[in-house]
């Protein structure tokens, strides 16, 4: 849910049949050891810069991030700058 703040620790410990789970924006909060023994085929959905990206890459898990419009746009503009002044 869109109101979860956080996430409690070993909430999902060795729940080895969860295969993907979202986490919302809203989490800032994730408990000691909250996936341990989790499968390593999880992916977590979230969105870029969260604690969850922070999480599911210390796990290793696979990472589908939701990235805004605006967030591309900025990309982009970046990508195009770097490339211009070969940085």
């Amino acid at each position: 849910s869109a109101n979860t703040t956080a996430i409690g620790a070993n909430a999902f410990a060795n729940c080895t049949s969860l295969k993907k789970l979202k986490i919302p924006e809203s989490v800032t909060v994730i408990g000691q050891q909250a996936f341990a023994g989790c499968s390593k085929d999880l992916t977590i959905v979230c969105k870029s810069g969260t604690i969850a990206e922070t999480v599911a890459l210390s796990y290793e898990y696979k990472i589908e991030l939701e990235v805004s419009d605006e967030e591309i746009e900025k990309r982009k503009e970046t990508t195009v700058i770097k490339k211009k002044t070969g940085i």
